[in-house]
């Protein structure tokens, strides 16, 4: 497996040279001794030199000279043709391919010349994984990276995947800014498909300023189309919604588009939006035997008829949302466990215990967030069992748990059963 892991980052390398860099059309020598020929009738071949440095660690040569010619071609290309990458990734594909065989120096050679081609994001796209796994250094991976909300967001899976936690909240920290930095900066191009996709799922409070950022962007240029980002809609809706953040008119096209958004999310958007009778088409055209967003309708239209005075009316919605009360306090467990996200509403004011079993896993433990009403308020690993206290102050609060590194490396479910 470690040996898979040199040869894929080594491959990777390659690919990204054969893709990134001009193609001399010379030939150039596939073995040591020509190449060296090769060199001392043309000294100033930097193809030839990054050959060398491709060949020399596979050679026959004693380990001293082999080396040594590995570190000299390198030394030659970089001074012959500084501003190429050829040198480097041919020094790099090497290196990595014969990653437990190097000295300590010469690591830090090759991870001194990775990093440039690592800046690229194609290339960090489709080689990340390996050279973590070859090299076990999210430092390196979080100092190269291209710097894109792609690259920031594997980072982060990549942490929590294995147990990088430290490394996991920084990254969470630094993905939040770069999306509001990259908003402000590109906002007179963006589309209004564009602002959708700019939402990150999970939104939090430290999100807040984003979302309400889109939604004010959306009222000046609104949806037309469905942007097929149904659970895009779902969540911003209902966070909006929840937070009381935003205008939701940039986006009220879709209460007629059936698929853009859950049929619950749509009836809730047309009630937002002024649009009462299309709510009710919704509600009456699609039945609605379960789930905590119908039931959030059924509450939010009870009020709506109370408002507009219709007393009645109001009592039925609330005997509705009555009827779709969960049997379990939490919606969103898989079964009895937490496997991905879970939430409740609590009345306080109260000490709440949460204590938490693993019942899968795998070297790496299980990460937990936990918030109260949007705020992260507390957050750790679940090393078998732990208890979560939280201080609940009065009234009702609406209560998330949040299974970060839900998969483990195996592509197994980890599972938190709540005690």
């Amino acid at each position: 497996m470690i040996k898979y892991y040199a040869i894929a980052g080594a491959a990777l390398v390659g690919a990204a040279v054969f893709l990134g860099t001009h193609r001399e059309p010379e030939i150039v020598p596939e073995d040591l001794r020509p190449l060296a020929a090769q060199l001392a009738a043309h000294p100033a071949d930097f193809m030839a030199a990054s050959r060398a440095a491709d060949l020399a660690l596979d050679s026959n040569l004693p380990d001293d000279r082999r080396f040594g010619v590995w570190r000299a071609a390198r030394n030659l290309g970089d001074h012959l043709a500084p501003l190429r990458s050829n040198p480097h990734a041919a020094f790099v594909r090497s290196g990595l391919f014969h990653w437990y065989e190097l000295s300590e120096s010469d690591r830090a050679l090759v991870m001194r010349d990775l990093e440039p081609l690592l800046r690229d994001p194609d290339f960090f796209h489709r080689s990340y994984r390996e050279l973590f796994a070859l090299m076990g250094n999210m430092t390196l991976l979080r100092r190269s990276n291209p710097g894109t909300i792609q690259s920031l967001t594997e980072l982060q899976d990549l942490s929590a995947a294995n147990g990088r936690f430290e490394d996991y909240r920084a990254l969470r920290s630094e993905l939040q800014r770069k999306r509001i930095t990259e908003l402000e900066e590109n906002r007179a191009s963006l589309t209004a498909i564009d602002l959708v996709g700019a939402i990150p799922p999970g939104l939090d409070r430290a999100d807040e300023p984003l979302v309400s950022r889109v939604l004010e962007l959306l009222t000046q240029r609104p949806l037309d189309v469905d942007p097929h980002r149904p659970g895009t809609i779902d969540e911003v809706v209902d966070y909006a919604l929840r937070r009381n953040v935003g205008s939701l008119s940039g986006i009220d096209v879709l209460v007629h588009m059936p698929g853009s958004s859950t049929d619950a999310i749509r009836a809730r958007l047309a009630l937002a939006t002024r649009a009462p009778d299309r709510a009710t088409e919704i509600e009456m055209q699609y039945p609605q035997t379960s789930g905590p967003q119908w039931r959030l309708y059924h509450l939010e239209r009870a009020a709506y008829e109370r408002k507009t005075g219709n007393p009645e009316l109001a009592v039925v919605q609330e005997a509705r949302a009555a009827r779709l009360v969960n049997a379990s306090p939490w919606d969103g467990l898989c079964g009895e466990d937490l496997c991905d996200d879970a939430t409740r509403s609590i009345d306080g004011p109260q000490t709440l215990a949460l204590r938490m079993q693993t019942l899968q896993r795998d070297e790496v433990p299980p990460y937990v967030e936990i918030l109260v009403d949007d705020l992260r308020v507390a957050e750790g690993t679940v090393d078998n069992e732990r208890v979560f206290e939280l201080p609940i102050g009065p009234g009702t609060h609406r209560i998330e748990v949040r299974l970060i590194n839900a998969w483990t490396r195996n592509r197994l479910r980890r599972l938190v059963r709540f005690g």
